[in-house]
């Protein structure tokens, strides 16, 4: 009798712990799955939005950019590279801005502390008959061309179109023209060297009493300077 009861006990004893070892092995599972849910929120998956920003490395490739220092960036610019742009909307007002400097005749020199730079020359701007059939019509066309020198720029000094806008005589923004029978071949020119190119623009109506404005983006200053087409001659 004895050796029922004493045995009765153990089993009972022996049934006890191991359904206590079940029981927190259950409460250890949980909690691991409950630290598992919370890492999980903890750390949201990489999307589009929260990416890393991707590096830009690389010299400056678009119009607006310094070309003596690529962290300079003067005006915004959402055109691809190598497409041609103007500074204004066409038919727009063109408002000159604050800094903006009347040429006295067709060349200006850009100086810094003290010293000149570069030069640029406006040579001609004159009306053509020329049309391009890809291009819009034209009540209007005129070339500009021009020089620029290089003095004292430690890089390659480069002047495109992208500097240029073009306002007729209402002050309304022209529309830059694409003609291919003009030397449009921008070059960059080293110190002492020069490149003369052209570029065109739209005019509406029948006056030629347009103004061309002229943006520096290498001195850090984001100078206009004015040229009026009576003034440029040959």
């Amino acid at each position: 009798m004895k050796k029922k009861i004493t045995f009765f006990i153990a089993l009972t004893l022996t049934a006890g712990l191991l359904f206590s070892g079940c029981k927190k092995d259950e409460e250890s599972d949980k909690q691991q799955d409950t630290k598992a849910d919370v890492t999980a929120e903890e750390t949201p998956t990489e999307t589009p939005e929260n990416a890393p920003a991707e590096e830009l490395t690389g010299p400056p490739t678009e119009p607006g950019q310094s070309y003596d220092n690529p962290e300079i960036t003067f005006a915004p610019n959402e055109d691809a590279v190598g497409e041609e742009i103007t500074a204004f909307e066409p038919g727009t007002k063109v408002i000159p801005a604050a800094n903006s400097t009347e040429a006295a005749d067709n060349t200006i020199v850009l100086k810094q502390n003290g010293q000149d730079m570069y030069r640029l020359t406006i040579d001609k701007m004159e009306l053509t008959d020329e049309r391009n059939p890809d291009e819009a019509p034209a009540d209007q066309v005129m070339i500009v061309t021009f020089t620029y020198e290089n003095y004292g720029l430690g890089s390659s000094l480069f002047i495109d179109r992208s500097r240029f806008h073009m306002a007729d005589k209402d002050g309304l923004a022209c529309s830059a023209y694409t003609l291919n029978n003009i030397n449009s071949e921008n070059m960059p020119a080293e110190i002492g060297a020069s490149c003369t190119t052209s570029i065109a623009f739209s005019i509406p109506g029948k006056n030629a009493d347009v103004t061309l404005y002229y943006t520096d983006f290498d001195l850090g200053e984001n100078a206009e300077y004015s040229f009026k087409a009576e003034n440029i001659k040959e």
